[in-house]
């Protein structure tokens, strides 16, 4: 008699993997092996090198059993994930020094000084920025404060670098308008600044405070 005869011997005493289990003890590894081809039709259903003792044959069984019973899983169901995020328009400014240097306050300056700040604002927000007539400020004349001697020295701060349109806040006009936020890509903004000839002011360092204020 055939090994593939003997078969249907053997597979009326085997019911479960359980069974099985108890089962393997008795049979060769090759037997085990025409059994996973007989109920599955499988050329290759584990391969013999993963069941190199007979101990091993039930392990050899249950892979054949995975991945012939397909038909516990005919049936699924499915659903929908939404993901949403909203985006909301929004701005930050830095900070920023400018330095005139040494100057001689009857001499004024020869070119304008220049700084740069940083606005950050959401892609594609359009906003404008305005600069305050500063901390030492007489009516709109702005002013640097001497350190020790508490004495002013008067200069002006512009969007040009040709010093001819003033940097300013409290006239909606005076502001530096037409930006466009760039996202994570900062705008950086230009600053020009200029001492006028003609001043009396007695040796120090002179420094003055100015708000930024972005609108957007």
């Amino acid at each position: 008699m055939d090994e593939f005869a003997n078969l249907a011997i053997w597979e009326n005493q085997v019911g479960m993997v359980a069974s099985w289990k108890q089962w393997v003890s008795y049979v060769s590894i090759d037997y085990c092996f025409l059994i996973c081809a007989r109920h599955f039709n499988l050329e290759q259903g584990c391969s013999r090198r993963f069941a190199v003792k007979k101990g091993l044959c039930a392990l050899a069984l249950t892979c054949c059993l995975m991945a012939g019973n397909t038909s516990a899983i005919a049936a699924t169901a499915n659903g929908v994930l939404t993901v949403q995020a909203t985006v909301v328009a929004a701005c930050a400014v830095g900070s920023g020094t400018l330095v005139f240097g040494t100057i001689d306050p009857a001499l004024g300056t020869s070119g304008p000084a220049n700084a740069n700040v940083n606005v950050t604002c959401t892609q594609g927000t359009p906003f404008s920025i305005g600069l305050s007539d500063g901390s030492n400020a007489s009516g709109t004349q702005r002013r640097m404060k001497g350190a020790s001697q508490s004495q002013f020295l008067a200069y002006e701060l512009h969007r040009d670098s040709a010093g001819l349109q003033r940097f300013g806040d409290s006239v909606t006009s005076q502001r530096l308008t037409g930006q466009t936020g760039l996202g994570a890509i900062a705008n950086t903004i230009a600053i020009y600044a200029s001492i006028a000839a003609g001043q009396s002011a007695p040796a120090d360092t002179y420094s003055d405070t100015v708000p930024i204020t972005v609108y957007y």
